[in-house]
């Protein structure tokens, strides 16, 4: 390189592309600055070179008071680089492409990696050509495969409508509970249809950058299920699924079941008690003493007295739930003439008085529960947001989320327990399950005397006997084992819910205990509206 007017010139090491920099300040030239040695790499070829910006600095300093030679490496010529990155499932590929510095391109390393890589297929052509003319780019899609189009599983759609829900009728009193009409009841018939079954819709396969097939994920090809009571396949068309009998639609996972409804006008000595598979709607009243028991829902128009309610849907009682008759006693914490209701599902009423009351999902009382037991598996909700109703007065209340009421307790100090944060259920598995350890380590120990007494009288170990018995010895242990590991399971269960709240819109009176988890607290005095929950293991009252 020809030497500069400061007497500057440049020199590059062929085997690693070192740029050096020479100054010499003989003959009183003047020391060059950074832009002066910019200016002249320029003019002599070398403006695209890499260039250290503190090594240049510390050699433009170095002139300014050189007195001799200077020299310094301030840059270097970089040949092109590239990164490639390919996806796992083969199916793109990003270039990143950095520039040459004074030195070769990468561009044609670039397409020898295609190659190298089989990637044939999805080449984003226009914008791989711009790249390598531009000579730069960053995680640029170059190639992109088509992937496969899913198929669609086999689906099931219902046919028949839904069923008329409960409303609140403001302007009636003793109807905020609203039921539907008994003639408006869903219900099918037979041959109606109930479910269609979409059967799968194959997915098309796709191709990667490979040019390779890839296949679609396989498609669940479910059958309508085989325990559908009340209901089978069209046998014109097994994709359709019908009403085998009149009765209730109940939607199943891959089906639909129909249970029989039975209309009465009371459940009362007439009729006697029921028990059937299916649902009762009753029109009047189900009398004191009664006992009912359903697969399915039970529907009273009227009132429930003192009678026993088994239903494995949901139970909607128009009119109360009055639990007390005339000349009767009782010994347990509510008399005997308590009305006791337990169901699956949900359960409705107007009212409710000295009634025992489960449900595995949802309690809901429009106006007063009062002296009840209430358990509930999920909320138990008393009245409505206003100034109506809502009191929870007596009694106990149980719910695993949440107590909803207008008023908990009363100014008189009538003791009423509400109760949440533990599955209410939960103790009574355990219990049973306790109860049947028990008794299977009391098979066991009297397998193991009876091995003892084999093994000191041989000659009454007959028929197997002895091998009979080891296996038995063998099965309770599993079964001991099994029973372990599932109390081992329910006792972790029994932690609190985090979100478990008694929710009191209008007034909290003092006396009422409430509880959340295993936490207790009597409230101290009466106060407004109130939340109940737990905060760092300890009741606390929001207000």
């Amino acid at each position: 390189m020809d030497e500069s007017p400061h007497a500057l010139s440049f020199s590059v090491a062929d085997d690693s592309g070192d740029l050096c920099a020479r100054f010499d300040p003989a003959g009183g030239a003047a020391p060059p600055d950074a832009a002066a040695i910019r200016a002249q790499l320029a003019a002599d070829g070398c403006g695209d070179y890499w260039i250290d910006d503190q090594a240049l600095g510390e050699f433009v300093r170095g002139c300014a008071k050189a007195a001799a030679p200077v020299e310094r490496v301030i840059g270097q010529r970089r040949d092109g680089e590239f990164r490639l990155d390919v996806s796992a499932d083969m199916m793109s590929a990003y270039l990143t492409l950095i520039p040459p510095c004074g030195g070769k391109s990468a561009a044609l390393e670039v397409l020898d990696a295609l190659r190298d890589q089989r990637i044939v297929h999805g080449i984003q052509h226009a914008a791989l050509n711009a790249a390598l003319a531009a000579g730069r780019c960053e995680n640029l899609l170059i190639a992109r495969g088509e992937p496969p189009e899913e198929g669609v599983p086999s689906a099931f759609e219902k046919l028949f409508g839904d069923a008329v829900e409960a409303a609140a009728a403001d302007d009636d009193e003793q109807a905020v509970i609203k039921l539907t009409d008994i003639s408006r009841l869903l219900l099918v018939h037979p041959q109606e249809p109930l479910m269609r079954r979409h059967p799968p819709v194959p997915g098309k396969s796709g191709t990667n950058i490979r040019n390779e097939v890839v296949m679609p994920r396989p498609v669940g090809n479910d059958p309508f299920a085989v325990d559908l009571p009340g209901a089978a396949p069209d046998p014109q068309d097994p994709n359709l699924l019908v009403a085998t009998l009149a009765g209730q639609p109940v939607m199943m996972p891959r089906g639909v079941r129909v249970n029989p409804v039975i209309d009465v006008a009371n459940v009362d000595l007439e009729t006697g008690s029921i028990d059937f598979e299916g649902t009762l709607n009753v029109a009047g009243d189900i009398r004191a003493g009664m006992r009912v028991n359903v697969t399915g829902d039970v529907l009273v128009k009227g009132t429930l007295e003192a009678a026993e309610i088994f239903a494995g849907g949901n139970v909607s009682v128009k009119g109360g739930i009055i639990g007390r008759s005339e000349g009767r006693t009782g010994t347990s914490a509510l008399p005997a003439n308590t009305a006791r209701i337990r169901s699956g599902g949900t359960v409705q009423a107007h009212f409710a008085e000295n009634a025992h009351v489960e449900a595995g999902d949802s309690i809901c009382i429009d106006r007063e529960a009062s002296h009840c037991e209430l358990i509930a598996g999920k909320t138990i909700v008393i009245g409505k947001a206003g100034p109506r109703g809502g009191y929870l007065v007596g009694g106990t209340a149980q719910a695993t989320e949440r107590i909803e009421c207008n008023v908990l307790g009363s100014a008189t100090g009538v003791k009423t327990r509400a109760q949440v944060g533990l599955d209410p259920y939960l103790d009574e598995i355990l219990s049973a399950k306790k109860r049947l350890m028990q008794q299977k380590v009391e098979e066991l120990d009297r397998v193991l005397l009876l091995q003892r007494y084999l093994e000191q009288n041989p000659q009454k170990n007959k028929d197997g006997l002895g091998a009979k018995t080891d296996n038995t010895r063998l099965q309770l242990h599993g079964e001991i084992a099994a029973l372990n590991e599932e109390l081992a399971r329910l006792g972790e269960q029994q932690e609190t819910v985090e979100q478990a709240r008694i929710v009191v819109r209008r007034a909290l009176h003092f006396g009422s205990e409430v509880h959340v988890g295993r936490q207790v607290l009597r409230v101290p005095d009466d106060m407004g509206a109130a939340t109940v929950r737990l905060q760092d293991g300890e009741i606390v009252i929001d207000r």
